[in-house]
């Protein structure tokens, strides 16, 4: 439905190969700058650095994404490392977010659905974090997380947990 609707882009794929199995992905060219950051061996204390950040960066808006960046490239030394940067910088990047008016009647019931949570969710923050996210994969892991957390970083968290792009 919200590829049908034109509300999200689809990820787009490369030319398969017969000599592997599956299509490569067509990434974002800003994903690009998540190279130092996510993989082994940057800075030299870190297993896995910035885990996420390709699919987070590949999935968002472009200002979001571009604001993850920055602040994942503004940390120094062993706080690439830190559990949860990835997250810690998406809620960032995603709080000066205008929300779109597509997003206004799925957050509704979402939210209606999170008052019976202990811990409700807001409505500026549902329309904030779909508002947010460009790939079609990205709003429906989000969507599809939102009613059963009803929490934005649980999700978050789950988003770069999945590898989704």
């Amino acid at each position: 439905g919200l590829e049908d609707a034109g509300t999200c882009e689809p990820q787009r794929f490369g030319p398969g190969s017969p000599r592997y199995e599956g299509v490569p992905l067509i990434l974002d060219p800003l994903t690009k700058q998540c190279d130092p950051l996510e993989h082994f061996g940057y800075p030299t204390s870190c297993s896995e650095g910035a885990f996420g950040c390709t699919a987070v960066v590949n999935g968002l808006q472009t200002g979001a994404a571009r604001r993850v960046l920055a602040c994942l490239h503004a940390k120094r030394g062993t706080a690439i490392c830190a559990p949860g940067v990835v997250r810690d910088c998406v809620v960032d990047a995603i709080a000066p977010m205008r929300p779109r008016g597509d997003v206004e009647t799925q957050c509704q019931a979402i939210v209606k659905v999170c008052d019976a949570a202990p811990k409700p969710l807001p409505m500026r923050d549902c329309e904030r974090y779909l508002s947010a996210m460009r790939k079609c994969r990205a709003v429906q892991t989000a969507v599809q997380c939102l009613p059963d957390k009803c929490d934005v970083k649980a999700c978050l968290d789950d988003w770069i947990g999945s590898g989704v792009y």
